[in-house]
């Protein structure tokens, strides 16, 4: 059996940044295998990776989105793997880190998923990389205007009132760094494929914790993720994160 498994779902990517990721997980000398699943138009990224023994090139000729891509090795990693990495492209870390998150899990009963402290490339804290379970409105006004005015309320929801250089038990932690239990993730059947892009890391880490095992936010190691916050830019992907947040409130219930 595999010690690791992960995934990195590909659209397009820029390739330089992409190896970044890959070098970071296969640095590790835990016995591994990296799926990359690419939703791109085309297989152009398939040559540089083929001939590698420790990855496995799958292209879907369609952009599934994040939550189908990464679901497409549940039956390729069931009882096969006995931990899962679901991981971005334009993140980095240090290949140790994983060795440490593991051991977290030996130590600890009923741990579903783990993420270290995601970073910035300066050093500062993702302060959204961990949160309380949102309401449609949190997410809402994190986006508009209205962020100013219920600053306290988006704080709150980022445990901006806890220690982030301790080990906390969170209800979110980032999708851009899930490590799981591989079998809670097999169980849990992945991600909810009803959402194409956002929400679905809030929704399994929901998910997780009704099933009895805990999310866990592990500072005492750091991750790099050069995130751009694309609902910001775009309001195409900003009406994405709306159609999420809605399918995600109606759910679980939490529109307030």
């Amino acid at each position: 059996m595999l010690d690791i498994t992960a995934t990195i779902v590909l659209y397009k990517n820029n390739l330089e940044i992409l190896k970044g990721a890959i070098d970071s997980f296969l640095g590790t000398d835990l016995k591994k295998k990296l799926f990359l699943v690419d939703n791109s138009p085309t297989d152009d990224l398939r040559v540089y990776f083929e001939d590698n023994p420790h990855i496995e090139y799958i292209y879907n000729n369609d952009n599934l989105g994040f939550g189908k891509g990464h679901n497409k090795v549940i039956d390729l990693i069931h009882n096969k793997s006995k931990y899962h990495l679901v991981l971005n492209p334009d993140v980095r870390f240090s290949a140790n880190i994983l060795t440490e998150l593991i051991e977290y899990f030996r130590a600890k009963d009923q741990v579903g998923v783990i993420s270290p402290q995601i970073i910035f490339e300066n050093g500062d804290i993702q302060s959204s990389s961990i949160r309380r379970s949102p309401s449609f409105f949190d997410l809402f006004v994190r986006r508009s205007l209205l962020n100013k005015i219920f600053k306290n309320r988006i704080d709150y929801t980022e445990y901006a009132d806890k220690d982030k250089s301790k080990v906390l038990s969170v209800d979110f932690i980032s999708g851009c760094f899930q490590l799981f239990d591989t079998k809670v993730f097999t169980k849990i059947g992945g991600f909810d494929p009803r959402y194409f892009m956002y929400m679905e890391d809030f929704d399994i880490c929901r998910k997780v914790k009704n099933n009895n095992h805990t999310v866990i936010y592990y500072p005492l190691v750091k991750a790099i993720h050069d995130y751009e916050r694309g609902s910001t830019k775009s309001f195409r992907l900003f009406l994405y994160l709306l159609v999420s947040g809605f399918k995600y409130a109606r759910k679980w219930n939490s529109f307030i």
